[in-house]
């Protein structure tokens, strides 16, 4: 698609295109013309920083970010992060699905890393993208086996409690987050 807009676009960068905007192809087309819109001046290259300059986040790279402002015990940015995704109108139970999701890959990569696993074992059991891995092994690196299986339960446990309706989804969702502040 690129070369029909007449862009350049690395392998690498496309992948990171996809890895940042998601793989649904009436985003990435929108996203690609903002791209080559921008780079009408600028050579006609498309690089991962004008990606980065111009393209939105999905959803679950802001969770992320959110969790890596967990894991420095950074409270202003994590809450910003998490402001952010409740502007972006994102059900508090599908942030929490996605922080679950992230615990559980960071628990796995956290294992395999005390195993002194590859990262290319660790790519093939957790099916995280290979540019991924130094990213998922440095989060990981912040919490103990035992934190992160206890942010695990916490995750299961609030899921729970919303679910039956025990508890507000967003008041249970910042329960969460600052339970696994304090971690």
């Amino acid at each position: 698609k690129a070369k029909e807009m007449e862009r350049e676009i690395s392998l690498e960068s496309a992948d990171y295109l996809v890895s940042f905007v998601g793989n649904d192809m009436a985003l990435l087309e929108n996203e690609l013309s903002k791209l080559a819109a921008y780079t009408e001046d600028k050579e006609h290259i498309i690089t991962n920083e004008t990606i980065e300059l111009l393209c939105t986040k999905q959803l679950q790279d802001k969770v992320f970010e959110m969790i890596d402002a967990i894991a420095e015990r950074n409270v202003s940015l994590c809450m910003k992060d998490y402001n952010d995704l409740l502007m972006l109108d994102t059900e508090p139970l599908k942030i929490l699905a996605l922080i679950q999701m992230q615990y559980n890959r960071l628990y796995a990569v956290r294992l395999m890393v005390d195993q002194g696993e590859k990262n290319e074992v660790i790519t093939s059991k957790t099916g995280i993208k290979p540019f991924l891995i130094s990213k998922y092994r440095s989060a990981a690196a912040s919490y103990s086996a035992k934190q992160l299986l206890v942010a695990k339960r916490a995750c299961l446990e609030m899921n729970e409690k919303i679910i039956t309706g025990n508890i507000d989804r967003q008041a249970g969702l910042e329960i969460l987050v600052a339970k696994l502040l304090n971690l």
